[in-house]
Formats: C-alpha cells, structure tokens, sequence
C-alpha cells in the first residue's frame, strides 16, 4: 500500500501546483486535461484505501475514533489541511464569483444558469472558469489528503494490533 500513498501525496503535490497557477494574477485557466488528472486521480486511490481498511483490516469506524482518539503529527497536518481546503473551497466557489457556467455559444462568451445565458466580457469568462476548476482541484486534493491519512492509519493500527497479540 505504500505506492498508494506515494501515488497520492504526488496527486496532491501535482493539484497544489495546478492552485498556485490558478491563483496567479493575470493567469488564464489550465486546460481540461490537466485538471481532469488532478481530480480523476483520486478516484482510485481513494477507492483502494477503502478497500484496504474494510478488506485487509476488517476495520471501518475504529480507524477514524483511534485518529481522533490519539492524534499525531499526520492526523493534525491533515485536519489543518483539510479545513484550509474547506474555507478556500467556500471563498472560492464559482457562485460567489459569477452565476452560471461559463460557455462559449457561437462565439460569444455567455454564462448558462439552468438555460439562462448571460453575455460576459472575456475577463469574467476566464475568471468564472478558473473559479470551477479550483473547486475541482480542491475536491480532488481534500481526497489524496484523505486517503494518505485512511492508509497510513490503517498501517499504524494494524502494527499496533500485531504488537498487542
């Protein structure tokens, strides 16, 4: 399972560089296909630490009360991490910024609210994009933090056990 976990922290490094672009002034949205990885990616991942803790440990709800119970530096870094995730997230969120997708319809750059389409100058097009793309990024990385964290507690658990009997 330690591939898993590299796998996921090289996922998680790879959508905090897709953030940091996407926070740049003046920077335009990144292609599809490189955020799609970023998020995508996780998928996996995310499924096998299940499959790893329900499967391979015969353990569900104990992992997260023994994180919760006895906290060390991974489950502090990760409650940090996340909760940053979940105020950007929220800060940012394509709502906020401007109402709808952004679409471009016969050349036009519109937003679409449910069939609604509102006229925007290319500026907001690009903001309103680059707005979804960090959700999706955001959501991808909360997830490589969260399947670092269900595999590398998993392991500590199933050492203790062994120690214990």
């Amino acid at each position: 399972m330690q591939w898993v976990v590299r796998s996921a922290i090289i996922g998680a490094i790879y959508s905090a560089g897709i953030l940091v672009w996407l926070l740049l002034p003046g920077a335009n949205p990144v292609p599809a296909s490189v955020w799609l990885v970023a998020f995508g990616g996780m998928l996996p991942l995310f499924a096998l630490a299940v499959i790893f803790i329900r499967r391979y440990l015969r353990v569900g709800l104990s992992v997260w009360r023994r994180a919760l119970r006895k906290p060390g530096g991974l489950a502090v870094a990760s409650l940090i991490l996340f909760v940053g995730l979940l105020v950007f997230a929220v800060r940012a969120a394509p709502s906020r910024v401007l109402p709808g997708q952004p679409e471009i319809v016969h050349g036009q750059y519109v937003l679409d609210d449910h069939g609604r389409l509102t006229p925007v100058t290319r500026e907001e097009y690009l903001r309103a994009a680059e707005a979804g793309q960090r959700n999706f990024v955001l959501i991808g990385l909360a997830f490589y933090v969260a399947t670092v964290v269900l595999v590398e507690t998993g392991k500590r658990l199933r050492l203790h056990r062994r120690a214990a009997g």
